[in-house]
């Protein structure tokens, strides 16, 4: 035994310490989330830090104004790209057809006049046609795949054009459901008064009819007419019955109900999020 053998990592089979270490690293894991890993209530959804100027979506999501307004700016200016793009590449096709229609109406020209003429003769005519009828099928789509030259400059994917489709101009949440600036709501919190904000401002805002603090835990509601957000149980014992807005006293209806999306707690997930993490990875086989 050399003075180094227990240090050599290039053995030919796998050591019990080996073994045990690969093993804790391979196959699916799965690890309970914490709190910390999920958004607190008045968290932004976009930016994840606490709310400015809240807003939210017909789903219940929480964005800042600046936030969501930016997201929804982003995709108008992308669609109005992604449509000069579209009419461009539209004129385009046209143009090429133009130019093939030309071009057809042309050779049959020629033909006809090659014929006429009775200078050549059958078999001559008959493989003049066939050389027409291949330069036009190498043209068609997909005939580069069977071409054996595919090395050439005109076949690389940078040259070949693909027909693109028209935009969409319905702008999407980051949750990908249709939205609109129109159907945004302007949420009011309630600040609690006794209660220092935070170095993130998060978890400052309490239901206005309990004054308890607004959390992943309970059920968050608000009224879309004034955007008013209160605690769901003081919306079920107290606010429901009479339908009348804690804050400013106006009346409102069932579908005036927007219920707010949240993550949930340590315990239990929320708005079909999973409180099991999943890692899948290779299995290892020794033998």
């Amino acid at each position: 035994m050399g003075r180094h053998s227990k240090n050599n990592s290039a053995g030919p089979v796998f050591t019990h310490w080996e073994k045990h270490n690969t093993v804790q690293d391979s196959g699916t894991r799965k690890q309970r989330v914490t709190r910390d890993s999920m958004k607190s209530f008045d968290a932004c959804s976009i930016c994840l830090k606490a709310v400015v100027s809240p807003m939210a979506d017909q789903q219940g999501h929480l964005y800042c104004k600046m936030c969501i307004y930016s997201y929804l700016l982003d995709q108008k200016r992308q669609y109005k790209l992604d449509m000069h793009k579209y009419k461009e590449g539209k004129l385009e096709r046209a143009k090429e057809e133009r130019v093939k229609a030309a071009e057809a109406q042309a050779e049959k020209v020629t033909r006809f006049a090659l014929q006429q003429s009775g200078n050549l003769t059958a078999d001559e005519l008959m493989k003049h046609d066939q050389t027409v009828a291949n330069a036009a099928r190498a043209e068609k789509p997909g005939w580069d795949k069977k071409m054996k030259s595919f090395w050439l400059t005109s076949e690389t994917p940078d040259q070949v054009k693909a027909i693109a489709k028209r935009p969409s101009k319905v702008m999407k949440s980051p949750f990908g459901k249709p939205i609109t600036m129109k159907q945004l709501v302007t949420l009011t919190l309630t600040k609690a008064k006794d209660q220092e904000e935070s170095i993130d401002n998060l978890g400052i805002y309490v239901c206005p009819t309990c004054l308890k603090s607004l959390n992943n835990v309970k059920g968050v509601v608000c009224i879309t007419t004034t955007g008013t957000v209160c605690c769901q149980y003081c919306y079920d014992k107290v606010i429901k019955a009479d339908k009348i807005d804690p804050t400013t006293s106006t009346t409102f209806t069932d579908d005036d109900i927007l219920k707010l999306q949240a993550e949930g707690s340590s315990f239990a997930s929320r708005a079909g999020d999973k409180a099991m993490a999943t890692k899948k990875g290779e299995v290892a086989r020794f033998g």
